[in-house]
């Protein structure tokens, strides 16, 4: 595949002021900002964190280091090769890093697309996102064919339903992410990477930092995009006013896919990723930090989950495994109360047949009858009441003989105890009936 294609890119610096008033920017982009030809293949934006002395450091490091590694441009890139682009900025942090004070708390989100013959490659990391959209007449028949999935705090809330989507956007941890480059971590987090061959002209590729999105959804998004705002530069402008007020840095790529070349016709399935939310970080036993411009305080970076745990809080969503184990042990009770509720209603509330077994016993019994033919005796009171409870037991025996167990063995071998004795009684019975 091979494009021709037009770029813009904004780099505003929003309501950010450094220590001394003046206007601070800590996002970086490559090519920088107004520098990008139609031949470039490669963009990078990266959104720094970590205070006015390590935020700019970081970002500009990354798409540096970045940049360096995956050009000059190849035919083809693979997921490996971004995996090493991302390693080498790892390295690059680490050597520039000193721990000086400011500085050993930076780190930085990253976003990058990749143009190739063999498609094009997203990768991220953190709260920037990448937009593929595929524009129409109007809001309404313009889609977004693919956003990446902010690695948020938030996000994965949402994820597993403990907050909705409109709870997320006011919650009080809305910038704690779960993901960035930062210096000197033991379990280096990786990059989200996807490759889409669906690109056709007329798409196009968004990227932007978080601080685009401070007052902007989807839908805004999907109208900006349609054809029925115009040419590439009526769109910046659009994206520029909107922003305008927008408290922190705010920096975009637009990537317009004018013509594509030998296509590669593969059918795609539709992407299942949720929707991202506005994202946050959450990753290092060192507090890492994003200015707050109110207050010039700033917001916790907890990277710890992903430095100790490469899944963190950023991992499967699909289900939250205490909720999955609580299912399991419910069923499992469930099982557990009908076999019981069974088996105790067939063994103690079920009322015996009083059939064939008391009168085989008695017609047993008969035939041993010597000397008197004279009639049987009338039955005694007590003789009735044994053969009932031998009837019962012996059913009771025949029930639990059904069973397995070593509990049920024992009831068994003590059922047949008292049986025989019962039948001891009831042959006494006989006999003093049949001398009288």
């Amino acid at each position: 595949m091979r494009y021709k294609i037009e770029i813009r890119s904004i780099w505003e610096f929003g309501q950010r002021k450094d220590e001394n008033g003046n206007p601070h920017q800590e996002d970086s982009l490559f090519p920088a900002h107004g520098k990008s030809q139609p031949e470039d293949r490669v963009f990078i934006l990266c959104d720094g964190m970590g205070g006015h002395a390590a935020g700019e450091v970081a970002s500009a490091t990354v798409c540096e280091a970045m940049s360096k590694s995956l050009l000059p441009q190849k035919e083809v890139y693979s997921d490996k090769d971004i995996a090493t682009a991302v390693t080498d900025a790892y390295d690059t942090l680490d050597t520039i890093d000193s721990h000086s004070e400011g500085k050993s708390k930076m780190g930085t989100t990253m976003t990058c697309l990749v143009l190739h013959e063999g498609g094009a490659t997203i990768a991220h990391m953190g709260d920037s996102r990448v937009y593929h959209i595929r524009p129409g007449k109007e809001r309404e028949d313009t889609k977004i064919l693919f956003q990446t999935r902010d690695h948020s705090l938030v996000n994965d809330l949402v994820a597993i339903g403990e907050i909705t989507p409109e709870e997320a956007k006011t919650h009080p941890r809305k910038n704690v992410i779960t993901r960035a480059l930062q210096p000197h971590v033991e379990n280096r987090q990786r990059a989200d990477v996807k490759t889409t061959v669906d690109v056709k002209p007329g798409d196009w590729f968004y990227l932007c930092s978080d601080g685009m999105l401070e007052q902007m959804d989807d839908s805004t998004i999907r109208f900006i995009f349609s054809e029925a705002t115009g040419d590439i530069d009526s769109k910046v402008e659009m994206l520029t006013q909107a922003t305008r007020e927008n408290r922190d840095n705010h920096t975009a790529f637009l990537i317009h896919i004018l013509e594509v070349e030998d296509p590669i016709h593969v059918k795609e399935e539709p992407s299942d990723v949720l929707p991202p939310l506005m994202g946050t970080i959450e990753d290092d036993p060192q507090t890492t930090r994003k200015n707050d411009l109110d207050e010039d305080k700033s917001t916790e970076i907890d990277l710890t989950s992903e430095d100790t745990n490469n899944s963190g809080l950023h991992e499967k969503h699909a289900i939250n495994p205490i909720i999955r184990l609580r299912i399991i042990g419910l069923l499992l009770l469930a099982i557990v109360i009908v076999f019981s509720g069974v088996y105790f209603a067939k063994t103690f509330f079920t009322k015996p047949a009083e059939k064939e077994e008391p009168a085989k016993t008695e017609q047993k019994i008969e035939k041993r009858k010597p000397r008197k033919k004279s009639p049987a005796p009338k039955q005694t009171p007590k003789k009735e009441v044994i053969q009932k409870e031998i009837a019962e037991k012996e059913y009771k025996i025949d029930s639990l003989q059904k069973m397995s167990g070593e509990e049920i063995t024992a009831q068994i071998a003590a059922l047949k105890s008292d049986t025989n004795k019962l039948n001891k009684q009831l042959q006494q019975i006989l006999a003093q009936e049949e001398d009288e």
